[in-house]
């Protein structure tokens, strides 16, 4: 029953050696990738899968902060070319 137990911890870790490698690629915060992986010893898939949709939702916000930002550039952009053909 030990073997099996330190066999499972074994693959339960390398599970969240690969997410934690994943989560740093993606830039989430140190602090949250810590309590990822404490959730995961403690099984809270739950709490885990909400640290990673708050993460997911700011990463939204700021695309669509960007969006708004590009709009308004291609909106110069646009008004400089008009007055370059003398519109």
């Amino acid at each position: 029953m030990r073997g099996e137990n330190r066999a499972f911890r074994a693959r339960i870790s390398e599970v969240t050696m690969t997410d934690r490698e994943t989560l740093v690629e993606l830039g989430v915060p140190c602090e949250d990738i810590a309590e990822y992986a404490r959730l995961e010893e403690h099984g809270r898939y739950a709490l885990q899968e909400r640290i990673l949709r708050r993460y997911r939702s700011g990463l939204l916000d700021n695309i669509h902060r960007d969006e708004a930002r590009i709009a308004r550039l291609d909106t110069i952009i646009f008004e400089l070319d008009e007055k370059k053909r003398g519109g």
